[in-house]
């Protein structure tokens, strides 16, 4: 697995947009290939963590963030459950089908071991 740095092309975020509450997700995989690609975990960033920055900020200014990965692991998550019964929401419905998806290949496969 090598570093990646990614360059989201998006509107500029102001200081109060950054403090609403959002998150940023982040999905990581191993991807092979040969074989299966394994999913390895996922973490969330609080957008009001990342440091408001200008065109002139130097990326080695900025602070560095490890982040902890996880791994969904209950099939009956209030969150899911929740989400499952906004049926007209195709992003709700097509989230919690990921979700489950990983969960159960979490379980089956624990450390991403085939």
């Amino acid at each position: 697995m090598g570093i990646q740095l990614f360059n989201f092309l998006t509107s500029p975020l102001t200081p109060d947009e950054m403090s609403t509450g959002g998150m940023v997700f982040f999905s990581v995989k191993d991807r092979d290939t040969f074989g299966r690609n394994d999913y390895l975990g996922e973490c969330f960033l609080p957008l009001d963590s990342i440091p408001f920055t200008t065109t002139e900020t130097s990326l080695q200014d900025l602070p560095q963030l490890n982040l902890s990965l996880t791994l969904p692991v209950n099939l009956n998550s209030p969150v899911l459950q929740t989400l499952e019964k906004r049926i007209n929401d195709k992003n709700a419905v097509e989230f919690v089908k990921k979700e489950r998806q990983k969960i159960t290949t979490s379980v089956e496969f624990p450390n991403g071991q085939a």
